[in-house]
């Protein structure tokens, strides 16, 4: 019996009202699941084991716990004599004037779990005593013995400690397959609308895996592997095989789940599991994942999501596999991490959100943007477009581009408005920065928030309008040069480590429309220029 005495070391009283508590309670709510583990011996006195065997009689029978019933079953099985009172009228009141929350029973029935298991034990210490006297040979005291001892044993040992302190945590990096974008371990969602080529670019991702070349974005190549694709609504040999091809893949190392067999999650997450280990996959592909999601599981509940993917999370985890989500998003409304389809929990758990959209400044190329990144820096967005490779889709790369997630989903209206913002902020700089000397950046945005020009706007804006960005006097500074002009020569020579900043001087300048930034900065020959522009003041 596995019963810990660590709670409350209750009295013989004590557990008497818990026993009276217990049998009230289920008289008026009826049999609770924490109540199944007691059995009637565990009752402190005869009339509450009697009362408590006919509940469970009837609760097995699966049969309403019920005065009326009770009395039944006392009459039928003949122990009506042993009942409260004699089993007459209002024998119950005594027990339902006890009862208490339902909430509480899990901490009463460890009481009386506990006192049965100190009076087990006694009466076990006693038998061995009168054994020992009565002239029991000694081999089999000792059996009784060492049993009892395990006993105690069981009931004093402390519950497993199911915390460990953060010191004891062996420190791991992220590894990646590709930077910021695809970890392993990790679970990443690539969200996007039909028909903008999402099943294409996790197609030439796997491609790259199984050949050991650099995923789009990256320098270096990791070493070729095997990879497990799940795309029953693709034909194999009509759709995959010939994009696979047209990608560059290995296809010996692409392995495809049987056509009729369709694996569920979380319920075939062993066979998922095995099948991974198996072949030493690197990278898993789900498109679309809530094909595979059970029917038990809502996709729009944030618990019934949580509860089927977490599974898969582990996994991953164990086996170092990158393991991408495919998603469909709504066609409108909120962010990009607001537009995947069904409960934010999915975007949620997984550690990197991928966004794919038509790009803003081109309808015929798309882009993939991180939208959400917990485990590194936010890498850049990267613009492709598919083009024909002898009957079959390929994705070709166009490289980087500045268009963020929300760039790519957001309404053609909202996105028209966002243009006709950064634009303004474009000119705000040119007007700001026209004398092509440096000036102090926290100033800048100042004025800028002056003109109600938001922060991130002016970031966009700074990239529109070619304004460079340096470190010196210990802050950062902006400049641009002036129109058919050359950069100014930057100065050679080191500030020295915690050099002081220069402040500029007191006087602004206030260009139309009333915003204030810095006047003109030289800096000293002494000064370097290094790092990236501040994110904030």
């Amino acid at each position: 019996m596995n019963v810990s005495v660590v709670e409350l070391a209750p009295t013989v009283d004590a557990a008497a009202l818990a026993c009276r508590q217990i049998i009230g309670t289920v008289l008026l709510e009826g049999m609770q699941d924490s109540c199944r583990v007691l059995v009637p011996d565990d009752m402190v006195r005869i009339d509450e084991r009697t009362v408590w065997k006919l509940m469970v009689e009837l609760d097995a029978a699966e049969e309403a716990v019920t005065l009326p019933a009770l009395g039944a079953r006392a009459v039928q099985s003949g122990v009506t004599a042993r009942m409260p009172g004699g089993g007459g009228e209002g024998w119950h009141r005594p027990y339902v004037i006890e009862a208490v929350v339902v909430a509480r029973l899990p901490q009463l029935v460890a009481i009386v779990r506990a006192d049965s298991a100190r009076r087990q034990t006694d009466r076990d210490a006693t038998a061995i005593v009168a054994g020992a006297r009565g002239g029991r040979p000694v081999v089999e005291l000792a059996g009784d013995a060492a049993r009892l001892a395990e006993r105690l044993r069981t009931m004093t040992a402390l519950p497993d400690d199911p915390c460990m302190t953060l010191a004891t945590v062996q420190r791991e990096s992220v590894t990646w397959l590709s930077y910021g974008r695809l970890a392993r371990g990790k679970i990443t969602m690539l969200d996007g609308l039909p028909g903008l080529g999402k099943s294409m670019v996790t197609v030439d991702w796997l491609a790259r895996v199984t050949t050991g070349r650099s995923l789009p974005g990256d320098l270096f190549a990791p070493a070729a592997a095997d990879v497990l694709i799940l795309a029953h609504e693709d034909g194999a040999g009509d759709t995959l095989r010939p994009r696979a091809e047209a990608a560059g893949a290995d296809l010996t190392r692409i392995h495809l789940w049987a056509a009729d067999d369709v694996p569920r999650l979380p319920g075939d997450m062993d066979r998922i599991a095995d099948t991974i280990r198996r072949h030493h996959v690197a990278m898993v592909v789900i498109d679309p994942v809530v094909a595979y999601l059970d029917a038990a599981y809502s996709a729009n509940s944030d618990q019934d999501v949580r509860r089927a993917l977490l599974p898969l999370a582990q996994v991953a985890t164990d086996t170092g596999t990158c393991v991408v989500l495919v998603r469909h998003l709504r066609k409108s409304g909120g962010t990009a991490l607001e537009r995947g389809g069904g409960s934010i929990g999915w975007a949620g758990l997984a550690r990197v959100v991928l966004t794919v959209g038509a790009d803003p400044d081109d309808p015929e190329t798309c882009v993939v943007a991180v939208a959400k990144c917990n485990v590194a820096k936010r890498a850049p967005s990267l613009r492709y477009r598919i083009v024909d490779a002898g009957g079959a889709g390929r994705v070709e790369w166009l490289g980087e581009c500045r268009h963020s997630a929300d760039d790519v989903t957001a309404d053609p209206t909202d996105r028209t408005a966002r243009g006709r913002k950064v634009d303004a902020a474009a000119d705000y700089l040119r007007r700001v920065l026209a004398d092509g000397q440096w000036h102090r950046q926290r100033e800048i945005e100042s004025g800028a928030a002056s003109a109600d020009i938001a922060e991130r706007t002016l970031r966009r804006a700074r990239e529109d309008a070619g304004v460079t960005c340096r470190q010196m006097d210990g802050g950062w500074w902006w400049h641009l040069p002036p129109a058919g002009g050359q950069l100014d020569a930057w100065p050679s020579g080191h500030l020295p480590e915690g050099g002081q900043e220069r402040e500029s001087r007191s006087n602004t300048l206030a260009p139309p429309g009333g915003q204030v930034a810095t006047v003109p900065h030289t800096p000293s020959t002494d000064q370097v220029a290094t790092g990236e522009p501040e994110d904030g003041v």
